[in-house]
């Protein structure tokens, strides 16, 4: 019963500008990617549940934080270019380190969260101006 309350707010937690972005990047016809890590069946419950699936032309839900090697199994190799976005420092090192080419974004929404000196920009938010 909890869960499935959790799963019914889940859409409440989605941050304005994330939409914005995924939008404005579709219209643009930039291929878009999930890769979450986790329990499976709970990040694809959570991801069905956002209403976000629609926006992306693949998921993939990995449950190694090292999403790196989750990029490397869908193919792409170091050497090409892509844009990866993600709030946690460790994840960012780990890309950026397997990835130098792929330009990193670290999101960074509280003022507590850890800073990765790693990436390529340091971003509040996915507005387009900030």
């Amino acid at each position: 019963k909890l869960l499935k309350s959790f799963f019914q707010k889940t859409k409440k937690h989605i941050f304005d500008d994330v939409i914005n972005f995924l939008t404005w990047r579709r219209r643009n016809d930039r291929k878009i990617v999930l890769v979450s890590s986790g329990d499976y069946n709970f990040q694809k419950s959570k991801i069905m549940a956002s209403g976000l699936s629609k926006y992306f032309h693949q998921i993939y839900i990995t449950k190694d934080h090292h999403k790196s090697a989750c990029l490397k199994k869908i193919g792409l190799l170091s050497g090409d270019g892509f844009i990866f976005l993600d709030d946690r420092e460790e994840v960012i090192e780990d890309v950026k380190k397997h990835f130098p080419e792929a330009v990193v974004i670290q999101i960074v929404r509280y003022r507590n969260q850890p800073r990765t000196k790693t990436a390529d920009f340091v971003k509040k938010d996915l507005n387009q101006d900030t």
